[in-house]
């Protein structure tokens, strides 16, 4: 399509008014777009919510199994998973971390830095700074120290189920 130059101003003031009619055309093109979308969305979230019923229902059964049998299986695994024609299930520990009190590092670390026994838990450069490293490998002790949380002492095992096939 081929547009005249203007060659006065209400000329220009046409071709503005065009470029408007463009926008407007555009947003409502936009908005019937993603009314579609939004239709397709909903389409497909009400026929995923059977097989997410069905694969909760399957993972369940099988965490009842396992919970069920999980000595004899521990035992004739000698592992604490099996890795399957069609995933992996079994048993795995949490790992442990260390959380330290919002702006409370530097003040925790001088702390433990004034006891003699407990250095080994600050690194010392410019700065007083937490080993976590260290505070891991004592969980007990770091658990004591007021201002530092450790998450997952006392760990138990949580059951997993992984549904990959294996490939050829």
């Amino acid at each position: 399509m081929r547009v005249k130059i203007p060659t006065n101003t209400r000329e220009v003031n046409e071709l503005l008014g065009r470029i408007n009619a463009c926008k407007r055309k555009l947003e409502r093109k936009e908005t019937t777009r993603k009314r579609r979308i939004s239709a397709v969305n909903k389409v497909a979230k009400d026929d995923k919510a059977p097989v997410k019923a069905l694969k909760k229902k399957l993972e369940k059964a099988i965490a009842t199994y396992l919970s069920k049998n999980k000595a004899a299986l521990l035992r004739k695994w000698g592992k604490k998973s099996l890795e399957l024609l069609q995933g992996l299930v079994g048993w795995a520990r949490p790992p442990m971390s260390i959380i330290v009190a919002k702006g409370q590092n530097e003040s925790i670390a001088k702390g433990l830095w004034k006891k003699r026994s407990k250095r080994r838990f600050v690194r010392r450069k410019v700065t007083y700074t937490l080993k976590k490293e260290a505070l891991l490998e004592s969980p007990e002790i770091a658990h004591a120290i007021d201002g530092i949380t450790v998450r997952n002492i006392g760990r138990q095992d949580r059951m997993f189920i992984k549904a990959v096939p294996k490939e050829k």
